[in-house]
């Protein structure tokens, strides 16, 4: 088995010039990320008797926002006494395969291109001082998770914001939540719309019927779907309407999260 573990190494000739702060129309100070980062020193707060050392597993790294202010808050709450541990194949998923992306342009509807994200990331890691906390691992999540469990690896924190499709949802949740270690904390980004907020609120039949096909047929897209004017992911909510079945799973800021 390759040992991911030891893979993630900084190539200066892999590294861009740019980093965050260089990249327009992407603020570190969103309202959602803001509110996992107030979930994660919650936790600390919480258990800070009992941890002396405390793991972090990012599901989805895309060019580090989130990975940065997590490991800004552990480097100030327990030194280098943490390991972030972040999984991205840095590939897009056509059907069940992953391959790479082929940009026009650095910046296109508001996202950084594929093969310019890996090298962003990368270089705003690499300015970190608690940047020998961190490893990535660059394969998709189903392998990364699999390998974690492997090596019986557990974490305090994991965080999902990778793929929205509705089977790659269910997979990132149900095998993290493997890995949780217990008094930790789960929580995913993007669950906007919950299962009973869309159909408690169509009356007619036939509506309903044309919804739910819709958000079936979109299921295994990572794309969005309206209803009245919201936008929302019909994988992660589809995901999340059978996982609630099994888990106690809570929701809030277009988040869904739980505790073990």
């Amino acid at each position: 088995m390759f040992n991911w573990f030891n893979y993630f190494r900084h190539s200066k000739k892999n590294i861009t010039s740019r980093n965050l702060s260089t990249i327009p129309n992407f603020s570190t100070g969103d309202a959602r990320i803001n509110f996992v980062l107030q979930k994660l020193k919650n936790l600390i707060q919480k258990n800070k008797s009992k941890k002396s050392y405390f793991n972090i597993l990012e599901i989805g790294a895309y060019i580090g926002m989130s990975t940065l202010k997590f490991g800004d808050v552990l480097y100030q709450e327990f030194g280098d006494n943490f390991k972030i541990f972040t999984i991205d194949p840095y590939k897009i998923k056509y059907g069940t395969e992953y391959k790479d992306a082929f940009p026009t342009n650095i910046i296109q509807d508001g996202y950084v291109h594929i093969l310019e994200q890996k090298k962003i990331f990368e270089n705003n890691i690499s300015r970190q001082i608690w940047k020998k906390n961190h490893t990535h691992l660059l394969c998709n999540s189903q392998i990364a998770l699999k390998d974690l469990k492997k090596n019986k690896l557990f974490f305090n924190f994991i965080y999902i914001d990778g793929s929205h499709a509705y089977s790659d949802v269910i997979n990132d949740f149900e095998n993290s939540y493997d890995l949780l270690n217990e008094d930790g904390m789960l929580i995913g980004d993007d669950y906007e719309l919950s299962y009973n907020e869309i159909f408690s609120n169509i009356d007619n039949e036939e509506e309903k019927k044309k919804m739910f096909n819709l958000i079936l047929k979109e299921r295994e897209s990572n794309g969005c779907l309206d209803f009245r004017g919201k936008s929302f992911h019909p994988g992660i909510l589809l995901a999340m309407h059978k996982l609630c079945s099994r888990f106690n799973i809570q929701k809030s800021n277009d988040c869904f999260f739980l505790y073990k």
